[in-house]
């Protein structure tokens, strides 16, 4: 007898209960089939060997069933960090592109106040002359 794997369900659906407890039910008869898989497994194992061996083989059974939960926890902690590293480089890169921004408006803004004091200086030069002033007084 096989596995059953959960119904594939479209990720932009919500479930709903229905769902869930078919689900459940579905998982609770796995592992009580499992279990008795393994409870068979372990009559058969006991008459063929003996009971240290049996013990050894239980041992061994949990610790690669232990190695395989933490396998399979690296593997989603491998994802998530994968998944930041590539929020962090989506951000840094909004980053730079805001301070590339901001620095064009700066320059911006510096041309036209270089402008404006230019003209002005244009405008002082003028009203000196037409007034004579003298440059030094201002």
């Amino acid at each position: 007898p096989g596995l059953v794997s959960p119904p594939k369900l479209s990720p932009m659906k919500p479930r709903t209960m229905k769902e869930y407890e078919e689900e459940l039910s579905s998982l609770k008869k796995e592992n009580f089939n499992c279990k008795i898989r393994i409870y068979f497994m372990e009559e058969r194992l006991t008459q063929m060997f003996g009971i240290e061996d049996v013990d050894l083989l239980k041992a061994n059974t949990e610790l690669k069933v232990d190695r395989d939960c933490l396998q399979r926890e690296v593997t989603e902690k491998d994802e998530l960090i994968m998944q930041a590293n590539k929020a962090l480089h989506m951000l840094k890169e909004d980053h730079i592109a805001d301070i590339n921004k901001l620095k064009k408006q700066h320059c911006n803004i510096v041309s036209l106040l270089e402008e404006k004091i230019e003209k002005l200086e244009k405008v002082k030069a003028k009203t000196n002359h037409l007034f004579k002033i003298p440059s030094f007084i201002f």
